[in-house]
């Protein structure tokens, strides 16, 4: 079974299953999925900025960005056609595209404000670490201003062998290994953390 399809085993139960969105996307709890959201909008100053949300499910992210007043240039990606339906059918304006980021070429000559990405890494795929690292090529190919990047804490208390969990330390060197000054973000939920790249123009 390849990613996508470890994907969609374990996203489409849960699309027949649940209502509530958080809970599509597994999720413990809406406040929980808002609090990462929130470490973006309470660390940079994203208003007017281009914003790509790579595995945005069902547009929860657009969603909060709206409640709280947050005017982006949003455009929310996923490699699960269901998951961008369900986002097309909730949020009539926003913009939403099925694309495998990695394989599509058109996005090689796009680029944007700020990449983010929360729970695409958090499945175990059996490769996360590659896939980690690829995904880094391409977002640092893509992203001018920011990268933001959310991830399963190896220090969680409640850790479950169906998801991949990283070490903070070493996930954000792997991020300025492709020449990006990074913070990490902890403290606001127990279980996970989030790195914060930002563009250094002069590492070569």
């Amino acid at each position: 079974m390849n990613a996508e399809e470890k994907m969609r085993s374990h996203y489409y139960p849960r699309l027949e299953e649940f209502e509530e969105t958080h809970k599509i996307l597994d999720w413990e709890s809406r406040e929980a999925q808002f609090a990462r959201f929130r470490v973006l909008t309470e660390n940079i100053d994203i208003a007017n900025k281009s914003l790509l949300d790579v595995g945005c499910g069902c547009g929860d992210l657009f969603q909060m960005l709206k409640e709280d007043g947050i005017d982006v240039n949003y455009l929310g990606v996923d490699i699960l056609p269901a998951m961008v339906e369900k986002a097309s059918e909730l949020h009539k304006d926003g913009q939403f595209l099925c694309v495998d980021l990695f394989k599509d070429k058109s996005f090689c000559t796009r680029t944007f404000n700020l990449v983010f990405t929360s729970g695409i890494f958090n499945l175990n795929l059996n490769n996360n670490m590659e896939f980690f690292q690829s995904a880094l090529i391409k977002f640092s190919e893509i992203a001018d201003e920011y990268l933001v990047i959310n991830l399963l804490d190896e220090g969680s208390p409640d850790r479950d062998d169906n998801y991949f969990y990283f070490n903070p330390e070493n996930a954000a060197a792997m991020v300025q290994g492709h020449g990006w000054d990074v913070e990490i973000v902890r403290g606001y939920l127990s279980n996970d953390f989030t790195l914060i790249g930002k563009n250094n123009p002069d590492t070569d």
